[in-house]
């Protein structure tokens, strides 16, 4: 496998991976703010999406052997194509989530949207699932045409 093969095949994992985390913290904060029913569904999908996340958290580390340091640690990659997805994706995520944080501290009163209030950690595990599901969801959507098989 080739180095371009190995970015391509981690960049895809990262992006899955993304939205795994994103969904599994988004699942977390609806159960805790009891917006969700109890129901077993949510409990067995909160299960699948962990074991899927642990399985994309091992795939991953597998291919970070395979691909330069750089990619791993500052996301530059010798392919174009995937450096481009990867910077779209900064990009998109930050762009959502400054306009998130802009419509929190413009908005005075959002009894509307969150009638007990929320404490900084539910507002910062919300941001992060925000952030986790643009940036993975603009990562699968731009690694969508590499796919071969």
């Amino acid at each position: 496998m080739s180095k371009v093969d190995a970015e391509v095949d981690y960049l895809k994992s990262t992006g899955r991976l993304s939205v795994t985390l994103g969904s599994f913290i988004a699942l977390y904060r609806l159960d805790k703010s009891s917006v969700l029913p109890d129901n077993a569904w949510f409990t067995a999908l909160g299960i699948g999406l962990l074991m899927y996340l642990i399985y994309e958290v091992v795939k991953n580390l597998k291919l970070v052997g395979k691909i330069k340091a750089k990619a791993f640690w500052l996301g530059t990659f010798e392919d174009e194509f995937s450096q481009h997805v990867y910077d779209l994706a900064n990009r998109v995520g930050l762009g959502i989530l400054g306009f998130v944080i802009l419509a929190f501290a413009m908005l005075d009163d959002l009894s509307w949207l969150i009638p007990q209030g929320m404490s900084i950690a539910e507002f910062c595990q919300t941001l992060a699932a925000i952030w986790f599901l643009s940036m993975g969801i603009t990562i699968v959507k731009g690694m969508r045409d590499t796919d071969e098989d």
